[in-house]
């Protein structure tokens, strides 16, 4: 009877772990999803949690959060445009997004300019910036996008250290991420690490990067050779 038992059990499971890939796979739950992030809260949420990289749930699931939470006045924070502005709905507005799609690199990107012009004096998010990163971090570890946001995050505030840290591992993630090699050009510039800032401009450039401005910084230190 006990080895019967056993057996049955082991059926269970292997159907259970069967399920768990299947929705692994097509991206209706994802590995982060139900784990305790401490005082940065759990990534349960009613509605969600959605992944920005999966094009279903981009084009599916998040307009509606969009529209609802984060049109273009949130983004810029300015506030939701069919909303009277407060600085508790806009807070509440990227804080709701943010719960939805963790990983949502615009929100994530206006949430991380709230904490830099200092809004949150006027009123505080769910959770500190740290947080939101550590939060998209464990829904998405592989989200290059999300290193490189949070690096630029960190260079405004003077974490230099962490930002290069986070810079490169958006380049390990995203290789060919013009964006990313331009950010870390200029923290380099900052740290006047100028031979590193060169060889993250060429490479920027190589990829199409359209600002000038690291070019014209090394240029103005005399580091660019044209």
């Amino acid at each position: 009877m006990t080895s019967l038992r056993i057996k049955k059990d082991i059926r269970l499971h292997a159907r259970l772990g069967l399920v768990l890939q299947a929705l692994l796979i097509f991206g209706w739950i994802s590995p982060g999803s139900a784990q305790d992030l401490g005082e940065c809260g759990t990534l349960d949420n009613p509605y969600g949690p959605f992944d920005y990289n999966n094009p279903v749930h981009r084009a599916e699931k998040l307009p509606k959060v969009e529209k609802a939470h984060f049109d273009y006045g949130v983004r810029t924070l300015d506030g939701h445009s069919r909303k009277v502005f407060t600085w508790s709905a806009l807070a509440g507005d990227i804080a709701y997004t943010l719960r939805v799609c963790p990983n949502h690199h615009q929100a994530l990107y206006s949430m991380a300019e709230y904490h830099v012009r200092n809004y949150q004096e006027n009123q505080r998010m769910q959770y500190t910036p740290e947080c939101w990163f550590k939060r998209a971090h464990r829904w998405t570890p592989d989200d290059g996008n999300v290193w490189l946001i949070e690096g630029i995050y960190q260079a405004k505030t003077g974490k230099l250290v962490d930002a290069e840290k986070s810079y490169r591992r958006s380049i390990d993630l995203m290789p060919d991420s013009a964006e990313a090699h331009y950010n870390i050009g200029l923290l380099y510039v900052k740290l006047k690490e100028y031979e590193l800032a060169r060889e993250h401009a060429v490479r920027a450039y190589d990829l199409g990067y359209p600002m000038p401005g690291l070019k014209s910084k090394l240029a103005r230190l005399g580091e660019w050779q044209q």
